[in-house]
């Protein structure tokens, strides 16, 4: 059966036509086996996500350094982060961004220039998404 399955999936990442497609293909598959039943669910759920589903997958998806899903999942479901800065503005015109998350130590700010990091990082080492 795995010897099945294995061929199948070879198979149909040769049938893909770009290397954008083949990334893509295997980022899904990557994100299939390794996340949690729960966080793959809610990552092909329609419904609106709570602050934590939200976290966990997002958490996932940044794990695997699977930043194409990350940032789909993202523009996806913005609505949880929208809700999050207007409910942490507290009366304030904008959002304070260097504000510490409530979901870890490090700042938003602080967060995002990481993973833009990371990205970078792995765009050079790897050669280009």
């Amino acid at each position: 059966m795995i010897n099945n399955l294995n061929r199948y999936i070879a198979a149909e990442y040769e049938n893909l036509k770009s290397e954008l497609e083949q990334r893509e293909f295997v980022e899904k598959i990557r994100f299939l086996m390794m996340a949690k039943d729960k966080d793959f669910t809610d990552y092909y759920s329609s419904r609106t996500l709570t602050k934590e589903e939200f976290y966990s997958v997002a958490d996932t998806l940044y794990a695997l350094n699977n930043l194409w899903m990350l940032s789909g999942f993202i523009r996806q479901n913005r609505q949880v982060l929208f809700q999050e800065v207007r409910s942490s503005m507290n009366g304030l015109k904008s959002p304070d961004f260097t504000e510490t998350c409530r979901f870890g130590k490090e700042t938003m700010l602080s967060r995002m220039f990481q993973v833009m990091e990371r990205f970078q990082l792995n765009n050079c080492m790897g050669g280009g998404p």
